[in-house]
């Protein structure tokens, strides 16, 4: 898999890969970060974005974005991770969208499928589930959203 081979190089100097991983589509691999627990179907690589060097320090960002091999190809899942839904979480996941197309860092992966995920830690207390739902859209790509709760052991 040299796409996954070439981002793993891009992202050498900022360290910050967290999990690296090579399991089939089928295969679900258990990620935990900051408490939060996660089971991927796929996963290849988990990115941490608050010290990765494709966002600056003060831009707005997700948790992470995991590289992960689906039927058919490959796909990006932006993951947001918090206590409880906020109105800034849809902001955070947009910014890891276009991270993805914007930065030379992920070009190998550029024609992968994306996907979100916002994954609370509590029971959701946000006030509109359905609004974390709502698609994202990247010029004429529509993005699909998932709501879970962290460690609930469903396989995504």
């Amino acid at each position: 898999m040299s796409d996954k081979a070439d981002i793993v190089d891009l992202h050498a100097t900022c360290g910050r890969i967290v999990r690296d991983a090579n399991a089939r589509p089928s295969e679900a691999v258990q990620l935990s970060y900051r408490g939060c627990r996660l089971s991927v179907r796929g996963a290849l690589l988990a990115i941490e974005c608050d010290r990765c060097t494709a966002f600056g320090p003060s831009d707005s960002k997700p948790d992470l974005l995991i590289l992960r091999r689906i039927e058919g190809g490959l796909e990006w899942l932006v993951v947001e991770i918090k206590q409880v839904m906020d109105s800034g979480a849809r902001k955070q996941m947009q910014a890891g969208i276009n991270r993805l197309h914007d930065s030379a860092m992920f070009v190998p992966t550029r024609g992968a499928s994306l996907a979100g995920l916002f994954a609370s830690k509590k029971a959701n207390r946000t006030a509109d589930v359905e609004a974390l739902r709502r698609p994202f859209t990247r010029g004429a790509r529509r993005i699909e959203a998932r709501v879970v709760r962290c460690g609930s052991g469903q396989a995504l």
